[in-house]
């Protein structure tokens, strides 16, 4: 009985004014209070409603605190602005992709995963969203079919285009950033990026686009970075060289950093134009 209603009033904690000590919270329920019912409709710090499953990972913070990376979801919505575009590259099951529509932007989401889409999709619709062009797609360097790399059901969002020898793989359609926008006549304000190590053959994939400096986020971990055969030195190297000025978060403080200060493993990078 006392189990069945830990969550609930765990979320009650998680969803409070207080911030500190949410994520612990949430990674201590994560851990230890699988397996709930899924999936279960739950609302955003913003108010969305998003259909989500709280035992995978990602999907188990915006449960109990509303947001995965609250932080850094709060730090994005400061930055929207009605009329903003939008690209939500890696939306997994759209937290961002709602954010941004909510704010008012015209986004553009792009999502591989089949059954991430079916649940971004949804969400979507769950809240009759206006402005926002779904893509089952990767972004990478080239335009074409290409292996995608499944996840583990844990973390849905760990899908890669990388090779991992034993994984299950999906054909996906690729595209590259300065093609779409072409085709769809934008200018992105905004380009948000999660693609698991696949973000520096992405970003080269946007050489006309970047010259107009938009707003970056991005992950940076040595480790996915270098199943492309890259590293982060050679992404902050090329964010420079492009007029960016890097920043990381701690807590709700933006951060200027150097290329010496990222840590390896991950890192957020908030790139805005020098």
């Amino acid at each position: 009985m006392m189990r069945s209603l830990l969550p609930p009033l765990l979320r009650v904690a998680g969803h409070g004014p207080i911030d500190r000590g949410k994520y612990r919270l949430a990674l201590w329920a994560y851990r230890h209070l699988r397996p709930l019912p899924a999936p279960q409709t739950v609302s955003l710090f913003n108010g969305l409603r998003m259909e989500i499953d709280p035992n995978e990972f990602v999907q188990s913070q915006i449960y109990y605190i509303g947001a995965y990376e609250l932080y850094l979801a709060r730090y994005v919505r400061q930055l929207l602005r009605p009329g903003s575009a939008f690209m939500d590259i890696g939306a997994h099951v759209g937290q961002y992709t709602l954010i941004a529509a909510g704010a008012g932007a015209s986004v553009h989401t792009f999502e591989p995963n089949p059954s991430n889409f079916v649940r971004l999709q949804r969400n979507v619709e769950l809240n009759a969203l206006q402005g926002v062009t779904l893509n089952r797609m990767a972004v990478a360097r080239t335009s074409g079919m290409l292996q995608f790399s499944l996840p583990d059901a844990d973390n849905t969002g760990s899908g890669s285009l990388a090779e991992r020898p034993g994984t299950q793989t999906v054909a996906v359609n690729a595209t590259t950033i300065d093609a779409y926008c072409a085709e769809h006549g934008i200018q992105p304000d905004f380009i948000k990026m999660d693609i698991e190590g696949g973000e520096l053959d992405a970003l080269r994939s946007g050489e006309q686009i970047l010259r107009a400096r938009p707003a970056l986020v991005l992950e940076a971990s040595g480790e996915a970075l270098a199943q492309f055969g890259h590293s982060c030195a050679e992404l902050i190297n090329y964010l420079v060289d492009r007029g960016y000025k890097l920043h990381t978060l701690a807590r709700d403080r933006l951060v200027p950093m150097n290329g010496d200060t990222i840590a390896d493993d991950y890192d957020n990078l908030i790139c805005l134009p020098a």
